[in-house]
């Protein structure tokens, strides 16, 4: 199969890895080119996939920054209306290239948590589906999700996006929003990851994980300091005023944080660490190094939050705490190095391997490789856009926004979103017709409507 893979463009996807998500990303696309499928990935500057042909999208991913699920004023949860315009006009391109490549791509696969991404999809003339690594944490993204499935259904229902996400615990968060889900797909581990039956002498703790309120590191040095065990942090600072906050303070004296390093140095450290520690303080969709340090044979000490049950099964491969108790944390953490670790790594063999991720999304590409949907419905999906700014793509054919003579047809001036559907119905005649059909991606009008 011919198939686009578009990244978040928050960080270049390659190591080392600022989160689950560019693992994953970076996994499925090795992954599907090594049992043969065509693979390109669109991805921010500086991104390397060995073996995929990588579409550079030359965007300043340094101001898209990644959401901040836990900030100090909850009105800023996630910055997403910053990076709004920006994101947009990225994927924009991103989907037009998709469409316009021949030979046409069988699916495109987004993995990107931006409102632009799940509208502009649309625009690739392709079919369409979208991995949400996150829960439902944006009002705004719930939103628009709920309505972009309502309203698609509408206009042509087997052209509806289809989402799927990474644990029935992340499922659950978007259907109380009104979202439909139509799959889960776990996270797969590499099984190549060395097993280490014998962690350190001296019982070190380790943490893995972005430097961020959600994830907890403040709370992992306190859980190592009342054990007197040393403990080691590996993960980017994705919250600086946290971090200056909660965690530099309490550094040197047996704990450590440093940053972000390669996959082979966080693997190598999860086998030799008696325990992971992951006392995350938000619904975690999935929990990405819960599942390698498993593979490890590492037990995982967590709060009972999001996928961890899912994950962990609590006194054989770790322990699962009631959130937000401290001293149950503690006292599992030191009950931790008594588990098997072989049992460990058993589990995650058996439940989170790559290749079972990847046969699963092979068979995701399988069901939902259709025919492309009729040009109407992609612009029936522009109308979404909240602000009204509608994006309308064109054909040489298509002459209802700009007549065959090039002026302006009189009827866009009327100012009512009533007079898109009559554009929409000229366009739907000249598709019916094989007019034109194949050459829509020839030029983008930005036709302005007023809100009501």
């Amino acid at each position: 199969m011919r198939i686009a893979l578009v990244a978040p463009l928050v960080f270049p996807i390659g190591p080392p890895f600022a989160g689950g998500a560019q693992v994953v990303v970076y996994d499925l696309a090795r992954g599907l080119t090594e049992r043969g499928h065509d693979v390109t990935l669109f991805a921010a500057r500086g991104s390397v996939v060995p073996g995929v042909k990588v579409v550079q999208v030359e965007v300043d991913y340094h101001a898209l920054q990644p959401a901040i699920f836990l900030a100090d004023n909850p009105a800023n949860v996630g910055t997403l209306a910053d990076a709004y315009f920006l994101s947009a006009d990225a994927f924009r391109r991103v989907f037009l290239e998709v469409a316009a490549t021949q030979p046409r791509f069988d699916v495109v696969h987004a993995h990107a948590f931006d409102y632009p991404a799940y509208t502009l999809a649309a625009f690739a003339n392709t079919p369409a589906i979208h991995t949400l690594h996150l829960p439902a944490v944006s009002p705004e993204i719930n939103r628009s999700l709920a309505a972009l499935q309502r309203d698609t259904a509408a206009y042509n229902p087997t052209s509806r996006p289809h989402l799927v996400t990474v644990s029935q615990a992340c499922a659950a968060t978007w259907q109380a929003a009104g979202v439909g889900i139509d799959g889960v797909i776990y996270n797969g581990v590499d099984g190549s990851i060395a097993y280490n039956a014998t962690p350190d002498r001296d019982g070190h703790l380790l943490f893995v994980g972005r430097i961020a309120p959600e994830k907890g590191a403040a709370t992992a040095i306190r859980v190592a300091r009342a054990l007197g065990r040393r403990l080691l942090l590996l993960g980017a600072i994705y919250d600086q005023g946290y971090y200056e906050r909660e965690v530099a303070p309490l550094l040197g004296d047996g704990v450590e944080h440093r940053g972000a390093v390669a996959r082979e140095e966080v693997y190598a450290e999860m086998g030799m660490a008696t325990a992971l520690l992951f006392p995350i303080a938000w619904e975690e969709p999935f929990g990405l190094v819960a599942a390698e340090a498993l593979m490890a044979g590492t037990p995982v000490v967590a709060y009972v939050r999001g996928a961890l049950p899912e994950l962990i099964e609590d006194g054989h491969t770790g322990y699962l705490v009631p959130p937000n108790d401290e001293a149950a944390f503690i006292q599992a953490t030191h009950n931790a190095a008594s588990l098997d670790r072989a049992v460990c790594r058993a589990e995650a063999e058996r439940r989170f391997s790559l290749e079972a991720m990847i046969e699963a999304h092979e068979a995701m590409y399988g069901e939902f490789k259709v025919e492309s949907a009729p040009l109407a419905f992609h612009l029936c999906v522009s109308l979404l856009h909240p602000s009204r700014q509608i994006n309308i793509l064109l054909g040489d054919y298509a002459g209802f926004a700009v007549g065959r003579g090039g002026e302006r047809d009189p009827r866009v001036v009327d100012h009512d979103v009533g007079v898109v559907g009559d554009l929409l119905g000229d366009l739907g005649h000249l598709v019916d017709e094989g007019d034109g059909g194949d050459e829509i991606l020839e030029r983008i009008l930005l036709l302005q409507l007023p809100r009501r």
